[in-house]
């Protein structure tokens, strides 16, 4: 589990240089290589593209971003928080 990572759900995957800081990472979740996530609640069974950012602080604050569960997202997005992803979602990226 990265260091500041404060849960990594039963059967979640990280891939390479994935940097998690704040945030917890639901069961069955897949959050793949090259992807930055800061304090954020992934839900279950989701999968996150490839190249992921999310984007946690505006200048003034750092803000959190919500994903739900059974979510699929494209490759190279940027979540900008505070942004939430309802259940079930699937967006093939930007």
């Amino acid at each position: 589990l990265p260091v500041g990572a404060d849960h990594l759900g039963a059967d979640g995957k990280l891939g390479a240089f994935v940097e998690v800081k704040n945030s917890k990472i639901g069961t069955g979740t897949k959050v793949p290589h090259l992807t930055y996530v800061g304090d954020a609640d992934i839900g279950e069974y989701s999968n996150i593209g490839a190249s992921s950012v999310f984007v946690n602080y505006d200048g003034e604050n750092k803000n959190r971003t919500t994903i739900g569960s059974h979510v699929r997202t494209g490759s190279d997005t940027m979540f900008v928080a505070p942004v939430t992803v309802g259940d079930g979602r699937v967006d093939p990226g930007p």
